[in-house]
């Protein structure tokens, strides 16, 4: 059987750790509706009109839902509520390692952003991989970490074990399919590099799908594993970065939150693959492209899904600030509802609302009956579902068609 370009193997022979083999490794025939399909649900919330506010919203959501899921899988134990909070604090009120890891993660997103959107790229969706990509993102990740794990690694450069001093590096564990043993000295790193470097950029890797190609980027980057720590990270970022270029939003980053809900799938299948090869069975990187692409597809779908609750939001309040300037709905009626919303207390029990500072005020010189008829008058305007037998509030937010 004729070996098609991509799947050709390019076998590297190191000093210290045996030979290494790149390979697309997959049956891009039998990928293809899988690929059609992300495609396709990418192009379709590319379409989507998002209000200014909504993309800023998302693009939050979708930071802190990435930093969330890349940081849990290296062992992270921050909430996505506190890291929300991380990410807005000034770089001076850092000073806690665990915090330093997020505010890390921002500024390498944002390097990354800007690297794969550049004036110079504009219009180039094939991301060429340059070994400066890969140490300037390490170094974001890393720089200023003082943790126990970091001990013999050195921002922005490869790993150079030294005999007697550093831990010889092992990558998985049992429960994940077994433990991997990377390249074992800094001359078969730098070898490895820079053959996996000119691999990814030849014209029949580069000309893949970006789909393709960023799974197997990051797949081969963490079998090199070039760096004393952070490569789960720093591999992940590169993924991004080839999916921002190609024109994925959202997705590219949000990928981690599936990462880690699969992550005993996502790290077994490393071992997997890496055995398939050893093995020479056909195709032996199809299953994790197979495990990438089916989380796009999911991702991008949770996205649209997320754009189209923040666009129903959106709709909702501007309907209730028309009622208020046409005077259909008075200042009180507004406040119940758009304090509701900010809440996110969209369903709620009618007696916490009751009970809450914010209600007290607006009616601490109104009598209950006036009360009553703001809220049947909100539920009038079908801005709420109120049910006083119940004793239950429900904020009218239609979804919007996706």
């Amino acid at each position: 059987m004729e070996t098609s370009p991509w799947n050709t193997q390019l076998k590297v022979e190191t000093h210290l750790s045996g030979p290494f083999v790149f390979q697309a490794g997959i049956d891009l025939d039998a990928l293809a509706p899988l690929i059609q399909r992300v495609e396709d649900a990418r192009e379709f919330f590319n379409k989507i009109p998002l209000y200014p506010q909504v993309m800023a919203q998302l693009n939050h959501i979708v930071l802190v839902g990435g930093i969330h899921g890349t940081n849990t899988i290296e062992g992270g134990t921050e909430s996505s509520d506190e890291i929300d909070i991380i990410v807005n604090m000034p770089p001076e009120k850092i000073k806690e390692d665990s915090q330093r890891r997020i505010s890390n993660l921002k500024k390498a997103y944002a390097h990354a952003t800007d690297f794969a959107l550049s004036h110079d790229r504009v219009g180039k969706p094939r991301l060429a991989l340059e070994e400066v990509m890969f140490t300037d993102l390490h170094r974001e990740i890393t720089e200023g970490i003082n943790e126990n794990e970091f001990k013999y690694n050195t921002p922005g450069a490869y790993r150079n074990p030294q005999k007697g001093v550093d831990k010889h590096t092992q990558v998985g564990r049992m429960s994940f399919g077994g433990v991997y043993k990377p390249p074992k000295c800094l001359p078969d790193i730098v070898t490895l590099m820079k053959s996996f470097i000119e691999w990814a950029n030849s014209e029949p890797i580069i000309t893949l799908p970006a789909i393709i190609r960023a799974p197997l980027v990051h797949y081969y980057f963490e079998m090199i594993h070039p760096f004393g720590d952070g490569n789960g990270r720093t591999g992940r970022l590169i993924e991004t970065m080839i999916l921002k270029a190609a024109g994925f939003k959202y997705a590219d980053v949000f990928i981690n939150k599936y990462y880690n809900d699969n992550l005993e799938r996502y790290m077994t299948l490393f071992n997997d693959c890496r055995k398939r090869e050893e093995k020479h069975i056909n195709y032996p990187n199809d299953p994790f492209v197979r495990f990438f692409l089916e989380g796009m597809r999911k991702t991008i779908s949770a996205t649209i899904d997320l754009a189209s609750n923040l666009i129903a939001r959106h709709m909702f309040a501007d309907s209730a600030r028309t009622f208020r300037d046409k005077k259909q709905i008075n200042d009180r009626q507004y406040a119940i509802v758009t304090t509701l919303l900010d809440l996110k207390k969209d369903s709620c029990v009618l007696e916490d609302i009751r009970n809450a500072s914010w209600y007290k005020n607006l009616y601490k010189n109104r009598t209950y009956l006036t009360a009553n008829r703001d809220l049947k008058g909100l539920a009038e305007r079908k801005l709420i579902q109120v049910d006083f037998g119940k004793g239950s509030l429900d904020l009218q937010i239609m979804p919007t068609p996706a």
